[in-house]
C-alpha cells in the first residue's frame, strides 16, 4: 500500500474514533461520549462504533448520576436538592437526545425518563430556597441590607426552580426595597455665564447612563427633581459633581521661519541674440525687475553676468506683462538658447493656532445620613483644537510636498465655546462612567 494511503486511513480512523465517542468512554467521559454517539448515529445510523459506543455508555452513565444523586442525598449540604435537580436534568438531557435519533433505538431501546423526580427535587430546592428567603429577609427588615440582598437572591433562586412559587413574586419585592440604596445625583453647578455655556449636554449624558441601565439591581440612581416627585428627603448617598475650574478656548499662536534651499535646480533657459562681428556691447536678456521696497515691476535688460543675481531676488526671465522687449539696435538676428542651474531658495512662514480647553472634574459620593464623604476623585480633561497655515516668499520650487500644502490652506475660525466645551467633557466623562460602575458594580 502506498505511503500517503496509509496515512489517510490512519486519520479516518482517529477521526471516526473520536466522533464516534469511544477515546471519551475510554477516560471515563461519559456523558461526553454519550452526546458524540448519539451525534455520529443522527447523521449515519448504521455506524457500527458509535451503536456499541452507545449502547456501553448509556448504563455506565446513567449509573454514574444516580450515584452522584444518591451521595448528595445522604449529605447535609446546603441547598442539597439543587444539585440533585440538576442531576436529574442531565438524566433527562439523556432521554430526549436519545428518543429524538432513530437511530439510536436499536442501542437503547428504552431510555429512562426522570421528569417526575426532577420535578420533585425542583420544588424541593424551591422550598430550601424559600425558607432561606424568609430567614434573610427578617435580618434585612431589621436594618441588614446584605441580609436583605441574600434573601432576594434566595427567593430569585425559588422562583427559577419553580415558577410564581407561593407569593415569591411579593416576596421578591418586599426584599428589593429593603436591599436597595437611592442615590441621588445632583445638578453641576456652573460659573462661566459670561461664556454662555451650558454643561446641559454633559449632565444628560450622565444621567442617561445612570438610569438607562441600571449599574447593580440593587441600587437606584436619581435626578433631583425625581427625588423630589416621589418624595425621597434623605436618600442614602448622594454624588455631587463640580468643576474645580475650566478654561475653553484659551489662545495660543506660533510663527515660524524657515529657510529653504534646494541644489542643482534649473532656474531658467532662455535665448539671446547673438552680436554683432563689431558689436562692443555684451548681449543683453530681458527680465521683468521688481523695485526694491515696492511691487512695481519693471521691463529691462541685463548681462549674462547680472542675472543670477536678478533670479535670486526673485526677478523672472522675459518682459513684464505688457511690456514690450528692450533690443538693441546692434543685434544680430540669430538667437542662442542658454540654460542656469543653481539654487532655488524660499522663505516660509508657517503659523500654528492652538485652542486649549481643560478642566478639573471634583466627584464626591456623600453618605445621604451623616454627610460623611464616602469617596472623592478629581477627573481631568483636555481638549486640544489646532490649525496650521503658511505663505511663501521666493521659488516654489525650493519647497518640499508639506510645504507646499502648507502654504494652501487658510486660516479658519475655531469652534464656538460650547462646542469646546463638549469636546473636554468627553475624556472626563469616560473616567466618570468608569469610576461610578467600578463604584457600584457590587453594591
Amino acid at each position: 500500500m502506498h505511503k500517503s494511503s496509509t496515512i489517510i486511513i490512519c486519520v479516518l480512523l482517529i477521526l471516526g474514533s473520536c466522533t464516534s465517542g469511544r477515546k471519551a468512554l475510554k477516560q471515563g467521559n461519559y456523558d461526553e461520549a454519550l452526546y458524540k454517539a448519539v451525534k455520529r448515529l443522527r447523521n449515519n445510523d448504521g455506524h457500527k462504533k458509535s451503536f456499541f459506543t452507545l449502547k456501553e455508555t448509556y448504563p455506565l452513565a446513567t449509573k454514574w448520576h444516580l450515584n452522584r444523586i444518591e451521595s448528595i442525598q445522604a449529605s447535609y449540604g446546603r441547598f442539597k436538592w439543587e444539585q440533585i435537580a440538576r442531576e436529574y436534568a442531565i438524566l433527562n438531557r439523556f432521554y430526549d437526545e436519545i428518543s429524538a435519533c432513530p437511530g439510536c433505538a436499536s442501542a437503547v431501546p428504552e431510555p429512562r425518563d426522570y421528569s417526575m423526580e426532577y420535578e420533585s427535587a425542583g420544588l424541593r430546592a424551591a422550598s430550601e430556597r424559600y425558607d432561606a428567603g424568609l430567614a434573610s429577609l427578617e435580618l434585612g427588615k431589621n436594618g441588614s441590607r446584605e441580609n436583605a440582598k441574600q434573601a432576594y437572591l434566595h427567593f430569585e433562586e425559588a422562583n427559577y426552580w419553580i415558577k410564581d412559587y407561593k407569593d415569591v413574586a411579593k416576596k421578591l419585592k418586599e426584599s428589593l426595597r429593603y436591599a436597595t440604596i437611592t442615590v441621588v445625583v445632583k445638578p453641576i453647578p456652573m460659573h462661566a455665564q459670561a461664556l454662555k455655556i451650558s454643561n446641559e449636554f454633559f449632565e444628560n449624558k450622565i444621567n442617561e447612563f445612570l438610569l438607562r441601565k441600571p449599574i447593580s439591581r440593587f441600587v437606584q440612581f436619581y435626578t433631583v427633581k425625581e427625588a423630589r416627585r416621589l418624595g425621597i428627603e434623605r436618600p442614602h448617598q448622594i454624588i455631587q459633581l463640580s468643576f474645580d475650574d475650566f478654561v475653553v478656548g484659551q489662545t495660543y499662536l506660533h510663527e515660524k521661519e524657515t529657510q529653504l534651499v534646494k541644489d542643482n535646480i534649473l532656474l531658467a533657459s532662455y535665448q539671446i541674440e547673438s552680436p554683432l562681428a563689431d558689436s562692443k556691447e555684451s548681449p543683453k536678456i530681458n527680465i521683468c525687475h521688481t523695485r526694491p521696497g515696492t511691487s512695481s515691476t519693471e521691463t529691462i535688460a541685463v548681462t549674462e553676468p547680472q542675472l543670477q543675481e536678478h533670479i535670486d531676488h526673485g526677478d523672472k526671465i522675459g518682459p513684464c506683462a505688457g511690456d514690450s522687449p528692450v533690443t538693441r539696435p546692434d543685434a544680430g538676428t540669430e538667437f542662442i538658447t542658454k540654460t542656469i542651474y543653481g539654487k532655488a531658495r524660499a522663505t516660509v512662514h508657517a503659523f500654528t493656532k492652538t485652542l486649549e480647553s481643560k478642566g478639573l472634574l471634583d466627584l464626591k459620593i456623600i453618605d445621604g445620613y451623616s454627610d460623611r464623604v464616602i469617596s472623592q476623585e478629581k477627573l481631568p480633561g483636555v481638549f486640544i483644537w489646532e490649525v496650521k497655515w503658511g505663505y511663501f516668499n521666493g521659488d516654489e520650487r525650493a519647497l518640499e510636498e508639506t510645504y507646499i500644502n502648507l502654504c494652501k490652506n487658510k486660516e479658519v475660525a475655531p469652534p464656538p465655546p460650547q462646542e469646546l466645551f463638549i469636546e473636554f467633557t468627553q475624556p472626563i466623562y469616560q473616567q466618570l462612567t468608569t469610576k461610578l460602575a467600578a463604584f457600584y458594580r457590587n453594591y
